[in-house]
């Protein structure tokens, strides 16, 4: 349930988005105004309401949400307010005659200020200059300040907003101890952090405060985002990671090992709506910026990289394809059978040849069928280039494998030089790891 300034912020953000008005009794004078649907009785309920000293944002005994419609059917023809006045004046002349309405709760103990925190809304600003001792105000279920929801949310300039207005509410804590820079933390960007933190010595200052359970805004950042603690934390001098909360875990061993339960909590916080006041989650937990980035390939190196794998996919079907009618030992002048169709070795070579074949085939179908995507999608699918980069390494080692058992089949006779010759080309799969291992290195430096 939220209140008539409340809904009528909603609405307007939302650009005329229709909001239902329920009540089941009572004549309160925001009721009536949203009972009727043309502008001039609007007008006119407006009027009575700024000069009605009795008037309330809610009506009756039942509290329910009134004036859905009242500040965003007012337009700019509200009369005593001006023709050429918009919405926000007619709102800020309502808030001037009536500023205790911004301290008025519903019934989640959410003020106005509160959904403009929480959605990021505009109407903040007009909120602010009249009274900024609402922000002092926490809602009922989890003692959260406007300051918290909007750095719950990711609104960095809602909170800068709401400091300059009023710094004094930044150390206040919610009831599990967080203060603002805990939410901060896990729903702003690289850049945002890293500009509050340069810039806000407030913000600074919070950096080591522990909540009920002693987990810093440091334990939070670790636990959620560790790819990018140090791109955060690099201006910040004061910043002790040595500190441990109450289960003796330190930040150092959060970024080493991870932390995988104050991660789920924070991300079960993400899925709570309470009791449908956190629409969009408690907090919400930004997209790690490097997983961004890779999510955002440009379609030149999506096209590069897939040509890539095609051609070694095409040889390898190609090669296979050859080495199946061109085989060891040749076949025999009668029948035309293989002459080493009972060797075991060439036995092998017939399978990995053939597995080859399969794979290296189907890794060329599935960068047919990912052109066909593109083309109607303009987008590309990520798992069907996972498959054909799989697919085409598959290929490549059942080559390797028939390589070796067929070149050991032809010189079983030379026995030494078989070993030799088998040796050689099973070093593959030991440049093969080793390559890895330095990609994988190059990446973690």
């Amino acid at each position: 349930m939220v209140t008539g300034i409340q809904a009528a912020m909603i609405e307007k953000d939302n650009e005329g988005t229709s909001a239902r008005s329920e009540s089941n009794g009572g004549s309160g004078v925001l009721r009536r105004a949203a009972m009727v649907p043309d502008r001039a009785s609007t007008a006119v309920k407006l009027q009575r309401l700024i000069s009605d000293k009795s008037a309330t944002l809610f009506d009756g005994n039942d509290r329910r949400r009134l004036g859905v419609r009242l500040i965003p059917s007012i337009g700019g023809d509200v009369a005593g307010i001006g023709s050429s006045d918009s919405v926000d004046a007619a709102l800020r002349k309502l808030l001037e005659k009536k500023k205790n309405l911004i301290k008025e709760t519903d019934q989640y103990g959410w003020t106005p200020i509160h959904y403009a925190a929480y959605h990021g809304m505009y109407w903040i600003n007009a909120l602010l200059e009249i009274d900024q001792s609402a922000l002092n105000i926490a809602d009922k279920d989890r003692k959260m300040t406007a300051l918290h929801l909007a750095a719950g949310q990711g609104h960095a300039i809602k909170v800068k907003e709401i400091l300059s207005k009023n710094p004094e509410c930044y150390e206040l804590v919610d009831n599990r101890g967080w203060n603002f820079l805990h939410y901060a933390l896990v729903s702003f960007g690289v850049k945002e952090l890293r500009n509050l933190l340069e810039n806000d010595p407030l913000a600074r200052s919070l950096i080591n405060e522990e909540d009920a359970m002693g987990n810093t805004p440091l334990h939070v950042l670790a636990a959620v985002h560790p790819n990018e603690f140090h791109a955060v934390m690099i201006p910040i001098a004061q910043a002790n990671y040595d500190t441990v909360n109450k289960q003796n875990v330190s930040v150092r061993h959060m970024l080493k090992y991870g932390y995988p339960e104050l991660k789920e909590e924070i991300q079960k916080l993400s899925k709570d709506v309470g009791r449908g006041q956190y629409s969009n989650g408690v907090i919400c937990i930004r997209e790690s910026e490097d997983l961004a980035v890779q999510k955002n390939v440009t379609k030149e190196n999506y096209k590069d990289t897939r040509a890539s794998h095609l051609v070694v996919a095409a040889l390898i079907a190609t090669v296979a394809f050859a080495a199946a009618f061109t085989i060891p030992g040749g076949y025999r002048s009668d029948n035309g059978t293989a002459i080493l169709r009972r060797n075991k070795a060439f036995q092998a070579f017939i399978v990995a040849d053939s597995i080859a074949m399969v794979f290296s085939l189907s890794a060329v179908f599935t960068h047919f069928l990912m052109s066909l995507i593109i083309e109607e999608t303009k987008d590309f699918n990520e798992a069907l280039l996972v498959a054909s980069f799989c697919f085409t390494l598959w290929s490549m080692a059942a080559m390797v494998i028939a390589f070796v058992a067929g070149t050991y089949a032809m010189l079983a006779p030379s026995l030494g030089l078989a070993i030799i010759t088998c040796l050689i080309g099973l070093s593959f799969f030991l440049l093969a790891i080793w390559i890895m291992r330095l990609s994988t290195k190059e990446r973690d430096d």
